[in-house]
């Protein structure tokens, strides 16, 4: 009577074990770089819109923040190394960007913006306001992101995400116009994670990204929307947890 091949029955029990685990998800962000954006820089401008002495402190934190997002993914994923290597927030720190005001920067990204890559060539650029820093560099070391920090918190740290173009293209009276902000609070915590791709995707306008987030206003005072403080900061084109709620109890449910 043969003897059973106990090697080839632990190996084969091996190769059902490994194919029986769950696949690694690939993040939104690495599959469209992947796909449209392999090999290229990517990322955003931002502008030093505040003379702030703890400028090297601050670009350090959103760094950090930022490392978060990617550390948050799988490392052995194809081309993360890559992509995470090419990743920059492209900061512009002269005089003229901490004097300007938003139309100003407006026409300096519009002379960038054709000899970027394509990749960090956004609808929007990002600046570091007075206020902006101070949401980064909060007194409270403790307070700042780690991985598995809730979304959707009102003191989180933040950027102002600034529209290339005030205009949205539509004309007056469109029932879409209402959805446009051309300056709002974006949470550092979701640049990579969500902002990026969404807008490098081209899969809808930029009115339709920001429709729940409360604008910034182009001279930086708050506009209002119908919902409630959590749309302070744009964290996603989702609704915010506390206007999913009241939808729930206007329809009874």
């Amino acid at each position: 009577m043969p003897c059973p091949n106990f090697s080839k029955l632990e190996v084969n029990e091996e190769k059902e074990s490994s194919s029986s685990l769950p696949k690694p998800i690939t993040p939104n962000w690495l599959k469209h770089w992947s796909r449209r954006r392999k090999g290229q820089a990517w990322g955003f401008v931002g502008f030093r819109a505040a003379d702030e002495p703890r400028w090297e402190e601050f670009e350090a934190e959103v760094r950090r923040i930022v490392d978060v997002q990617f550390e948050s993914a799988e490392p052995g994923l194809p081309d993360y190394e890559d992509a995470r290597a090419k990743f920059e927030i492209r900061w512009i720190e002269d005089d003229g960007a901490v004097a300007g005001d938003v139309e100003t920067l407006r026409n300096r990204y519009a002379k960038l913006r054709p000899d970027l890559p394509s990749g960090l060539a956004q609808e929007v650029f990002l600046c570091a306001t007075s206020d902006a820093v101070d949401s980064v560099l909060t007194s409270d070391a403790a307070d700042r992101p780690i991985a598995g920090s809730n979304w959707w918190r009102a003191d989180a740290p933040y950027l102002v995400a600034v529209a290339a173009d005030s205009d949205p293209g539509l004309e007056e009276g469109h029932e879409e116009q209402d959805w446009f902000r051309p300056a709002f609070k974006v949470a550092v915590e979701t640049l990579v994670e969500e902002l990026w791709w969404l807008l490098d995707s081209d899969i809808m306008p930029l009115r339709r990204i920001t429709r729940f987030t409360r604008g910034n206003g182009e001279s930086g005072e708050q506009t209002d929307t119908d919902g409630d403080y959590l749309d302070d900061i744009w964290w996603t084109m989702s609704p915010s947890p506390e206007r999913l709620r009241k939808r729930r109890r206007i329809r009874g449910y």
